[in-house]
């Protein structure tokens, strides 16, 4: 099964191991990454509900956060599993049960990654 990943992340190294990451534990997966919210989210408003994951880091350059395109990609109604990550501190459990989120601290192990993509395969989006 082929999960569609959209990975917000505006540090390189980072978008970088998580695509290594990913081809180490899952090759059959399209990854999308951004960034920036703008250019992720030009993205996500074409092709959003054909989105397993939604990766997004909370501290991103753009026009809102990682938590406000979280906030835009629920309120389009896309199927996909929304995960949010930061360094810092979790933005709360109230906030992410309000975006129907998950939430992974940085720096993430194999086994986050592994979870996200479990949680990901039980959530995926209806076939077209």
């Amino acid at each position: 099964m082929t999960l569609r990943i959209v990975h917000l992340e505006d540090t390189k190294p980072l978008r970088d191991i998580l695509k290594a990451t990913l081809t180490a534990i899952h090759p059959d997966f399209e990854l999308f990454q951004f960034s920036t919210t703008d250019a992720a989210l030009d993205y996500i408003q074409q092709n959003g509900d054909k989105v397993d994951l939604f990766l997004l880091d909370v501290r991103v350059p753009g026009v809102v956060d990682g938590l406000g395109l979280a906030e835009i990609i629920k309120q389009q109604g896309c199927p996909g599993l929304i995960v949010m990550t930061s360094a810092y501190m979790s933005p709360g459990r109230e906030r992410l049960e309000a975006l129907d989120a998950h939430w992974f601290q940085k720096p993430w192990q194999i086994q986050d990654v592994q979870e996200m993509l479990r949680l990901a395969s039980m959530t995926q989006r209806p076939a077209s």
